[in-house]
């Protein structure tokens, strides 16, 4: 069996708004000076986002990152607006691949550098997600 690397650059990004007496009128997201659109370039959300009594959240998903982005959110309450923006790091992830021959130990590495916080890391067998828990299967985590 071959491990191989997901490469999936995606990163989800939640702006919360709290303390407002009055829902938003509107919210938008923004990268590179150009608001985005829900379905288009890599981005999902959904622009109303979730309203609970003064709390506004809005979860924006980008897909296929390639470098560090910055991205903002903008809510508008009657004639105010409020924005906050935030850059999401890319980085790069190394896999080894290792190939497991006859009833031999296998081992494959992950190395991820350029970092600046610690990231969730979710190991594939193909598409299906793999833990300690499943039969054979041993995950150590390293940190430096």
């Amino acid at each position: 069996k071959q491990w191989y690397q997901r490469r999936v650059r995606a990163s989800t990004i939640g702006c919360v708004l709290t303390g407002s007496t009055v829902e938003p009128s509107s919210m938008e997201w923004e990268s590179a000076e150009v608001t985005l659109t829900s379905g288009s370039d890599g981005a999902t959300f959904d622009p109303d986002g979730e309203w609970s009594s003064d709390t506004q959240t809005n979860i924006l998903e980008l897909a296929d990152l390639a470098e560090d982005t910055a991205v903002s959110c903008r809510f508008t309450i009657q004639s105010t607006t409020l924005q906050a923006s935030v850059t999401v790091d890319f980085v790069e992830i190394e896999v080894t691949n290792d190939y497991k021959l006859s009833d031999s130990a296998s081992t494959v590495t992950c190395s991820l550098t350029e970092s600046s916080t610690q990231p969730t890391v979710t190991w594939f067998d193909g598409d299906t997600p793999v833990t300690s828990d499943d039969d054979g299967i041993t995950i150590t985590e390293v940190t430096n």
